[in-house]
């Protein structure tokens, strides 16, 4: 057995990037830029460098084993010590593949010497792994539509499988909005139990029915029926919390398969973007762990994304739902989403990076929104908590900790620990758009 530690920072755990292919797909389909234009920022950030931010450094300083690993020299001084905060961080062989990728297109990536680098640092080092530039080379981007459902009165649209953020999303909103949630008063302990029976159901149709559409069958509408959902709400109480949450068996299914999940802590990135034109984009992309695999080629630092399959790929002899298997993909929790308006236009535009807690720190996002009548700052900066990560968990330092008594004499058995899922979001209003940068990452709010 290998300890998972190790394997999660190895090149056995370095999936095929798809996040180039992804971008040169939407950029055929509505760019309006010339491809090379769009890398000329990113290629003078790596080559002549931009300020170390505070976020980043906390992650360092956790992470000093680093210091000693090949491609990681730039991020720490001749001691091993992290540099501190506003230091100057240069990656010129990123500025050289960045430049390779804007002259030659996204191939560059998944042919030629690129891939090579990349195959030959995953099969090196002391846990190799099998990925060869072949693998890359067969990559292609899927196009999928997204999965809505109406919650408060709006349209909610989010990320289809693979990624299992978006209708656990949508199924957390759908449920809270039959709980008239909206009735209750921000923070309350009695909305707080609420939105945490909600995402601990929620958790378990995740873990039991999500998985590779392509190579599973996936009861997408089926999670989001309005009656599967009517059902799901009657299961939960105001006044108790459920002793063991279960997946449910949504229409078209006989049995709900065994539950598993995968072994990813909190990371990933998001963008919410709105152009001068109108036109808008929830993007949300992931190396998975803070440094993925802790592997860099071509200045490039790959991901560990097979970590998003499951753990245990057959429970009870039954082999569950987002087990690996070769050309699969495994299920994530991004839940980049958009929120339409009565006039069916966009509203709000919304997603965060955070492993596990970027569905309940989005969730909560749009409660503020939709049913308080926050603004954007209070809905991303209200006290967080959450149960998608398997354990009931309330923001250390906030008046989400205030309610610990309170859930315990529900059934709940919280957690107070930090929470630090970085929602990023815009929302237009009559004064025109409005966003904010959570402030427990680095990011920022910028535009006209």
């Amino acid at each position: 057995r290998i300890e998972l530690k190790k394997l999660e920072r190895s090149g056995r755990v370095v999936g095929v990037p798809g996040a180039l292919p992804l971008l040169a797909m939407a950029h055929a389909g509505h760019g309006r830029l010339p491809w090379a234009r769009l890398f000329a920022e990113a290629i003078d950030l790596a080559e002549n460098g931009f300020p170390l931010q505070p976020y980043l450094r906390r992650v360092l300083v956790q992470r000093a084993e680093l210091a000693s690993k090949p491609g990681f020299g730039l991020y720490f001084d001749a001691a091993g010590s992290p540099l501190p905060v506003g230091s100057v961080l240069r990656n010129p062989a990123l500025a050289a593949t960045l430049r390779r990728v804007a002259t030659e297109g996204a191939d560059a990536l998944h042919h030629g010497p690129l891939a090579e680098a990349i195959a030959e640092a995953v099969t090196g080092g002391d846990l190799p792994g099998s990925l060869a530039a072949s693998d890359l080379a067969r990559y292609r981007a899927v196009k999928r539509d997204p999965v809505c459902l109406i919650a408060f009165a709006r349209r909610v649209c989010s990320a289809a499988p693979p990624s299992s953020g978006g209708i656990a999303l949508l199924q957390q909103l759908a449920l809270l909005d039959r709980l008239g949630v909206a009735a209750l008063r921000p923070g309350d302990a009695g909305a707080v139990h609420l939105f945490l029976e909600a995402s601990r159901l929620t958790m378990a149709d995740r873990r039991s029915h999500l998985g590779d559409p392509d190579q599973i069958r996936v009861p997408i509408a089926g999670l989001l029926d309005p009656a599967y959902l009517d059902a799901r709400a009657r299961e939960l109480s105001p006044e108790r919390a459920l002793a063991d949450p279960r997946p449910g068996t949504p229409p078209s299914i006989r049995a709900a398969p065994p539950e598993s999940d995968p072994a990813a802590l909190p990371a990933t990135t998001h963008l919410s973007i709105v152009d001068a034109n109108g036109g808008v984009a929830a993007f949300t992309t992931t190396n998975n762990l803070n440094f993925g695999a802790d592997i860099v080629a071509a200045g490039v630092v790959l991901n560990d994304a097979i970590t998003n399959f499951a753990t245990v790929p057959v429970v009870g002899g039954l082999r569950v739902a987002n087990a690996g298997a070769p050309g699969k993909r495994p299920i994530t929790t991004m839940a980049p989403t958009i929120v339409f308006g009565a006039d069916d236009k966009p509203l709000l535009i919304v997603g965060a990076g955070g492993g596990a807690r970027i569905i309940d720190s989005v969730a909560e996002t749009i409660l503020g929104v939709l049913a308080w009548g926050l603004d954007i700052r209070q809905s991303i900066e209200q006290p967080r908590y959450g149960a998608q990560t398997g354990n009931v968990e309330l923001e250390r330092g906030t008046g989400a900790a205030e309610a610990a008594d309170t859930l315990r004499a529900l059934g709940h058995e919280p957690r107070i620990q930090p929470m630090d899922a970085g929602v990023q979001a815009i929302v237009v209003t009559p004064r025109g758009l409005e966003g904010w940068a959570d402030p427990r990452r680095d990011g920022a709010a910028v535009g006209d």
